[in-house]
């Protein structure tokens, strides 16, 4: 298999990122966005119509944003998945964009936007209200940034089909691949003739954070297997996957459950309490071996930490970052009801080209993650040899 860079960072934090947890969190799609009284039918016809040419998805102007852009945006049809749609996001680097590589970002969840990544962290966009503004430190300054809602009923993607959310991981990897030929397909200054028939992509790097991280290794791993049943005689693409990054990634679930150590030396928790965490903590990874990926207990060993560290005001301590203490999980990350409220505007779906979602913008959805929950507990680790 061929080698490729391979790059995890850990955050201290609670080790998780943003990765969804039952008890802690549950965001339903509820409702649809009013578009004009534009119909249904009318929706899934600019879908589905023939996306031929990047112009098709030019973002002429971002409502908010005074300044000029150049991005893409819209919604692809996964090849083999015709009942689903992936939205994406891609903003070419103002310098020698037509030299530099692809660079994938994917958040977590699972059901988690792309879009907190976009507005909130490493995109070249920032929201404060309803106003847009650019980000100076953004990574499309480096890298051309592509920006994927996955899997379908993530953010602005959907499915018709009340069976179409992923069960596991290959389905997802399927999913992903099937749109990354769209893509490339469409955008096709990304890919170059070797020869003969095939067809080989600049450099793409993977990157993401928390079940980006359960993700990425798995995604990386079916994109290169592929790769190796391209041949010279037959019609295909070799996808240049040349590193993933990941950070505080949700990797290792069998020794990552666990936070008593960290917690421990916050003060959150007692040496007693440590202990009685360790000893959970050997019923969970038991649990795991036997291939049981969904276990309360192996979730209690963070519920205990939260619920040990309630303050007077009935503040606890954050999953997501232990500096804070908060009353509601749903209070983070700052700024996410901005991006919410912004994606769930008529004029900012026709901008990017996402009149056909049917459902309403939030920034971690229920379907998808209720799909993949079973395997919460499944190690994604990949070491290239």
């Amino acid at each position: 298999m061929p080698r490729f860079n391979f790059f995890v960072g850990l955050l201290s934090i609670f080790g998780a990122g943003r990765r969804l947890l039952p008890r802690h969190f549950s965001r339903t799609i509820t409702g649809k966005v009013n578009l004009h009284n534009q119909t249904n039918s009318e929706n899934e016809f600019i879908s589905r119509r023939l996306v031929s040419s990047p112009e098709d998805h030019l973002v002429s102007s971002i409502p908010g944003l005074g300044k000029s852009l150049v991005s893409y945006a819209g919604l692809l049809n996964p090849h083999s998945f015709h009942d689903s749609f992936l939205f994406y996001w891609l903003f070419e680097s103002p310098i020698n964009s037509g030299d530099l590589p692809l660079l994938i970002w994917l958040n977590g969840g699972p059901g988690c936007s792309s879009m907190d990544g976009l507005f909130l962290e490493l995109g070249p966009l920032r929201i404060s209200g309803q106003n847009i503004n650019l980000n100076p430190h953004s990574w499309h300054n480096v890298a051309n940034l592509l920006f994927v809602d996955q899997p379908v009923g993530t953010g602005l993607s959907y499915t018709k089909n009340p069976h179409g959310y992923p069960k596991n991981d290959e389905e997802i990897n399927e999913q992903f691949y099937g749109f990354l030929l769209s893509f490339f397909s469409i955008h096709s200054r990304y890919v170059r003739k070797l020869g003969n028939s095939i067809s080989t992509t600049r450099d793409i790097f993977i990157s993401g954070e928390s079940h980006a991280g359960h993700y990425i290794p798995s995604m990386a791993a079916f994109i290169l297997d592929k790769n190796s049943k391209v041949s010279i005689n037959s019609d295909g693409i070799k996808m240049n996957i040349a590193g993933i990054a990941i950070g505080n990634g949700w990797i290792d679930p069998f020794n990552q459950y666990d936070v008593s150590d960290f917690a421990h030396g916050l003060g959150l928790i007692s040496l007693e309490q440590k202990y009685k965490l360790k000893e959970m903590e050997r019923t969970c990874q038991s649990s795991l071996s036997k291939g049981k990926y969904s276990n309360p207990i192996c979730f209690t060993l963070l519920d205990d930490v939260i619920a040990s560290s309630a303050m007077g005001d009935s503040k606890k301590v954050l999953m997501y970052d232990a500096r804070k203490f908060v009353k509601n999980t749903r209070e983070f990350p700052p700024g996410h009801e901005n991006v919410e409220e912004y994606l769930n505007r008529a004029d900012v779906r026709r901008a990017i080209h996402a009149t056909s979602t049917p459902q309403k913008f939030v920034e971690c959805s229920d379907p998808p993650y209720e799909a993949l929950a079973h395997q919460d507990g499944k190690v994604s680790l990949y070491l290239p040899s």
